[in-house]
């Protein structure tokens, strides 16, 4: 996220340069991490709008991603190519 451009934001106004970039995607993270944002600070409800703040939310991304460089897929390890299969 650019250097604090925004303080807070809706999830209708979802920010393109902060993650996961639009607001489709982002109600999908805040129904599964709803109460975790909710107990760090980083959404409130206001009347009937849920509100994104800036600070506690990206605090609470980079948390999450000090997880992901190390969660191994399979699709990225490394390996040799394998021949087992004859050729056609």
């Amino acid at each position: 996220m650019s250097e604090n451009k925004f303080r807070s934001w809706s999830l209708a106004d979802w920010p393109d340069d902060v993650y996961p970039n639009d607001s489709l995607r982002a109600r999908r993270v805040l129904r599964v991490y709803r109460k975790e944002l909710m107990s760090c600070g980083a959404v409130s409800r206001v009347g009937r709008e849920l509100v994104v703040f800036a600070d506690p939310y990206i605090r609470w991304v980079k948390s999450k991603a000090e997880r992901v460089q190390n969660f191994k897929v399979a699709a990225n390890e490394a390996r040799k190519a394998t021949v087992d299969e004859p050729a056609a």
